[in-house]
């Protein structure tokens, strides 16, 4: 699987020495030299330290991607395991940011065992939605 983290200065002064790292749980395993930078090779370290990106102009982006390998069956449980895997962006002059990734993990059935699964959608009838949705908005007194 491949993870992307784009990085952008949205403040009004350059940003100085921006550090991006990446927490795996342990059920993932980073896949070495997979690594880019804007599409260009970028030493390893994202996972086990951090990588320099150097100082960042005002509105620059950056685009981070790299490669993870599920680990095998014999770590997790029969059907579904949530992961969570967190990225940070530091820089010397300004307050960390992070954010999260979800992985979810399906590790197949035994045959023979009843195994459940479920969804859930929802809609706003009082405004008239047709589409199912993960999350629904609504006003006092709305069906």
């Amino acid at each position: 699987m491949e993870f992307v983290i784009r990085v952008r200065n949205s403040g009004n002064v350059l940003a100085n020495s921006v550090r991006v790292s990446d927490i795996f749980p342990s059920q993932l395993q980073y896949v070495s030299g997979s690594t880019t930078v804007d599409g260009v090779y970028f030493g390893d370290g994202i996972t086990t330290s951090n990588i320099y990106l150097g100082g960042m102009n005002v509105n620059q982006n950056k685009v981070v991607r790299f490669r993870a390998l599920v680990e095998n069956n014999s770590q997790f449980n029969s059907g579904f395991t949530l992961l969570t895997n967190r990225a940070r962006v530091t820089a010397d002059n300004t307050d960390s940011v992070d954010d999260t990734a979800f992985v979810n993990v399906n590790r197949g059935e035994v045959l023979g065992v009843t195994s459940l699964y479920i969804e859930k959608f929802g809609r706003n009838i009082s405004r008239g939605e047709t589409n199912n949705r993960t999350t629904v908005s609504a006003s006092a007194n709305q069906t």
